[in-house]
């Protein structure tokens, strides 16, 4: 979880900065270009400025008058054409434009009737160093793009390391604590075990019994989250006919269904494969199945529904009657959450089952979702992406 939240600081952290960077550069070399291109321009209206006062052409520019080729820089006829025929499509649009390496810009004589006058400057070398400068910027940016990355990683342990120790000491709190509840439980429910045996009847043993096991269930939860936790869960793949699987965990809850009146209803498709965590599953199955009976009311039905779509699978147990509004549903998989408390405690739940199974799902990169209808039904679902085949 601490590495997650590690992992999420950095990379939400170097993206906010790569799209800074992006902006850093995309602004500077419009910049450059826009100036870069002013200073072309620049040079243009002094070449026509020399052409008009002094009637002499610059050896270096290409000067275009009447269709007369005044002055070149060692240019062959069919680039000369090209430019030409490039011109009479931009100058419908921009008086000043390029071609390729070459910057033009057409000219109006005043005070004559003559045609236009077109002068274009060979920039290859300026537009080479240029783009050279555009080359360096982007290796400095990225090597400093680095250097940050290595800070922030190293910045990022200062960060979580207050935040990691804490979490240990819960999670070794919460070992401790349930180890040492063991033992006493255990004596008390001899004790009562005993004393039943003597006063049969006796409602306050009968309570002390109830709550014994129901401490006891508790107990069991939260050494098994505190198993997830320190990553102690046991993750075997292995290849398994995930049907069967689920077939054999929620039989024996037909019977417990059939004792508390409600309906349990399979829909499961037969012979999916799977390769993964067999016993992570048939945990996951056992956890939702037992859930839907503790809080299934009106109709009192429940159904669990297995089917395989392409490369994936749904597992999802829907049971009537619920305490969670729609936009809470995702709340379930919280430790110790109960959308109704009375109903809740009534049905003899620790309210860790849920975050059970959502730790099992997250360490196997499944999806465990639920959707709320308040009043009418819950429906939660199990959804795993991965390549399977049929027998």
């Amino acid at each position: 979880m601490i590495k997650t939240a590690q992992r999420t600081f950095i990379a939400i952290t170097m993206g906010i900065l790569l799209i800074v960077f992006s902006v850093l550069y995309v602004g500077v070399n419009t910049l450059i270009r826009f100036a870069y291109e002013r200073f072309v321009e620049n040079t243009l209206d002094d070449s026509f400025d020399a052409l008009i006062i002094t009637n002499e052409p610059a050896p270096d520019k290409l000067i275009i008058h009447n269709d007369v080729v005044l002055s070149t820089a060692s240019l062959d006829d069919e680039v000369i054409q090209q430019l030409l025929n490039n011109v009479k499509t931009q100058i419908r649009h921009s008086d000043f434009s390029n071609y390729g390496k070459f910057y033009f810009k057409v000219y109006y004589p005043p005070n004559t009737t003559d045609n236009v006058i077109l002068i274009a400057s060979d920039m290859s070398d300026t537009m080479q160093m240029m783009f050279h400068h555009f080359l360096y910027a982007l290796f400095y940016m990225v090597i400093i793009y680095l250097l940050i990355f290595a800070l922030v990683w190293q910045l990022s342990y200062k960060v979580f390391q207050p935040i990691k120790t804490n979490f240990e000491k819960q999670k070794r709190f919460i070992s401790d604590a349930s180890h040492e509840l063991r033992t006493p439980l255990t004596i008390i429910s001899a004790n009562a075990d005993v004393l039943k045996q003597n006063y049969e009847d006796n409602q306050w043993i009968d309570n002390i019994k109830s709550q014994t096991q129901r401490l006891d269930g508790l107990v069991a939860d939260m050494l098994e989250l505190a198993k997830l936790d320190e990553g102690q869960f046991k993750h075997v793949k292995e290849p398994f006919d995930l049907s069967e699987s689920v077939t054999e965990c929620a039989l024996p809850f037909d019977a417990v269904a059939f004792e508390k009146k409600k309906e349990l209803i399979f829909d499961i498709q037969p012979q999916i494969n799977y390769v993964g965590d067999k016993n992570g599953l048939k945990k996951i199955t056992s956890i939702l199945i037992d859930n839907a009976i503790k809080h299934s009311s009106g109709l009192n039905v429940i159904k669990v529904t297995l089917k395989r779509d392409n490369s994936k699978i749904e597992l999802s147990v829907y049971n009537t009657g619920s305490s969670i509004q729609p936009k809470d549903a995702k709340k379930i998989f919280e430790r110790f959450y109960r959308g109704d408390s009375s109903r809740s405690r009534a049905s003899g739940g620790s309210g860790l089952g849920l975050s059970i199974a959502k730790n099992i799902a997250d360490y196997n990169k499944w999806k465990l979702s639920a959707e709320s209808v308040y009043n009418e039904s819950m429906t939660i679902t199990l959804t795993i992406k991965s390549k399977i085949k049929d027998k």
